[in-house]
């Protein structure tokens, strides 16, 4: 009877100890699934955050490529009327030119 008392008792004890181990496991994975919670945690607010910035700068971006572009059209816009002026200038000065060439050599225009 004493040897049936202490195979219990040790097999209460053992069952006790692996109770204690399983425990302290749980509270280890639990510390580490937290931690792992409040990383993930950090991290989407890092990343919030540079998204928010890639996000601003864009759009600033894309304010300056306009502004770019319309100054570029007002620069533009003088010189390419001074280049059509030059241009009917020329052709001008070219028909004059020609009209009077076909009156020295007495011949006709086509054109």
């Amino acid at each position: 009877m004493q040897g049936l008392v202490e195979d219990s008792k040790n097999k209460y004890e053992d069952q006790a100890n692996k109770r204690t181990e399983m425990e302290n496991e749980c509270a280890l994975i639990k510390k580490d699934v937290d931690e792992a919670h409040e990383n993930e945690v950090e991290l989407d607010s890092h990343l919030e955050g540079l998204t928010h910035g890639i996000n601003f700068f864009t759009q600033l971006h894309e304010k300056q490529l306009l502004k770019k572009a319309s100054r570029n059209r007002s620069v533009k816009a003088p010189y390419e009327e001074m280049a059509n002026y030059s241009w009917a200038k020329a052709e001008t000065v070219y028909q004059i030119k020609y009209k009077e060439l076909l009156g020295v050599t007495g011949m006709t225009s086509t054109a």
